[in-house]
């Protein structure tokens, strides 16, 4: 169920369609946060459901039924990321334009 959910997360905050929504990368990157008012994902350690090794996901209503704070191990949630996009992305290049960030998210999660 987690890993359903991971996937609709993904799909919902870092694609437009098959588009990528560069912003939420970006912001991901930088602010180690990134999401919107029904669903959003952490990994920013003074966040209140910060747990070391994992990124946060939260979900809210409508989103689920239910609220839910899922803890995803940094590893699975960056490989379901890249695996995700790079299957819906229609355009590829906008995966490279955005690689540097991929590369600080991958580097903050400590998985380089």
């Amino acid at each position: 169920m987690d890993e359903d959910l991971l996937e609709e997360f993904i799909i919902g905050t870092f694609l437009f369609g098959d588009r990528l929504d560069d912003i939420h990368i970006i912001r991901l990157a930088e602010q180690k946060i990134a999401g919107n008012e029904i669903s959003y994902c952490t990994y920013e350690e003074d966040d209140e459901d910060y747990k070391e090794g994992y990124v946060s996901v939260l979900l809210f209503k409508p989103f689920i039924e239910d609220d839910v704070v899922l803890h995803i191990e940094n590893k699975v949630f960056f490989d379901r990321l890249i695996s995700v996009l790079r299957k819906k992305v229609a355009d590829k290049e906008e995966l490279t334009k955005v690689e540097k960030y991929f590369l600080q998210i991958k580097k903050d999660l400590k998985l380089s």
